[in-house]
C-alpha cells in the first residue's frame, strides 16, 4: 500500500497525494470517507498533533472496511435500484 504524502493535508496538496488517497480508500463511498477523516481528526487531537497528519488519515483508512466489502451484495442491489433513477455526481464514474 502507498502511503500518502503529507503535504495534503498542510494546504500543499499535488496530484500525487491525491492519487494516494483515492488509491487508498477504494471502494469507499462518499460518507466512508468524511468518516475517515473525521476519525482522523480525533486521531490527531488525541496524539496532540496541531493539524491532521497524513498518518492520521491513513490509518484511519486502514481501520475501516467499506460496505462494498463488507455486504458486496447489498451495494450490488443499491447500485441496480439507482440505475436510470439517479446520475453520477462525476463524469468519471
Amino acid at each position: 500500500m502507498r502511503t500518502l504524502p503529507g503535504a495534503v493535508y498542510r494546504g500543499r496538496a499535488d496530484a500525487a497525494s491525491y492519487a494516494a488517497l483515492g488509491a487508498m480508500s477504494d471502494g469507499f463511498s462518499g460518507s466512508e470517507c468524511e468518516q475517515a477523516v473525521v476519525t482522523a481528526g480525533f486521531a490527531a487531537f488525541a496524539d496532540g498533533a496541531k493539524r491532521v497528519e497524513a498518518q492520521h488519515v491513513e490509518s484511519a483508512v486502514k481501520a475501516t472496511t467499506p460496505l462494498s466489502r463488507t455486504a458486496p451484495e447489498d451495494f450490488a442491489a443499491i447500485e441496480k435500484w439507482a440505475a436510470g433513477r439517479s446520475r453520477f455526481a462525476s463524469s468519471g464514474s
